[in-house]
């Protein structure tokens, strides 16, 4: 669906695409409340593959930085990661001058499609180089880490004197505050089914 935003970011005309997009994704309580809506309030809170919020990119748009742009944005819920595209592009023409168009689609099927191909490519090169495996396996976390928007990542390795899983080697978004976490996670001697890393194992 489409909108059109004024100098300021504010909704001042929408289709009825971008108002169903607008009612699934909670913009406001009332879809009928859009017009005059901040648009830039409420796309702060998405971010790009590199973490720039999205009522930045727009707002280039709106200020004649840039014509157009187009991104994938995540907006994951507490239970479901969700993806969508903007297209945003400067309207010109009399009273059009000033305007920007933003158009908003679902885009979660092709970006976790896009982003497993992505990740494929860095496991055969991983599997392929001459680091070591912890290494390679630690590389491979991070990429899917950063491909799918996830917070933490943990490396555990066999210990065949006591056939337990042991902490080897973490990652975890800054801010995430998980200090406690990975020290209690050092100290560890997981056995199989014995917390998420011994299900997997047990699995």
């Amino acid at each position: 669906g489409t909108a059109v935003l004024d100098a300021g970011g504010r909704i001042v005309a929408a289709d009825g695409g971008f108002r169903r997009f607008a009612r699934d994704h909670r913009f406001t309580p009332d879809t009928d409340e859009l017009l005059g809506f901040n648009y830039l309030e409420h796309a702060a809170r998405w971010r790009d593959r590199d973490r720039n919020p999205a009522s930045q990119i727009v707002a280039e748009v709106l200020s004649g930085a840039r014509a157009e742009t187009e991104f994938v944005y995540s907006c994951h819920s507490k239970t479901q990661m969700h993806w969508c595209r903007i297209r945003a592009r400067r309207l010109s023409g009399g009273a059009l001058d000033g305007l920007v168009a933003v158009t908003q689609c679902e885009a979660t099927e092709a970006y976790t499609a896009s982003a497993c191909v992505r990740i494929q490519s860095i496991v055969a090169k991983a599997l392929g180089s001459q680091v070591p495996m912890l290494d390679a396996c630690f590389e491979l976390a991070l990429a899917v880490c950063n491909e799918l928007d996830w917070d933490y990542c943990g490396i555990w390795t066999l210990d065949l004197a006591s056939w337990t899983l042991r902490f080897r080697k973490t990652w975890s978004r800054p801010g995430m505050a998980l200090s406690p976490f990975e020290a209690a996670s050092q100290s560890a001697a997981l056995e199989p089914g014995a917390g998420l890393p011994g299900r997997a194992w047990q699995s």
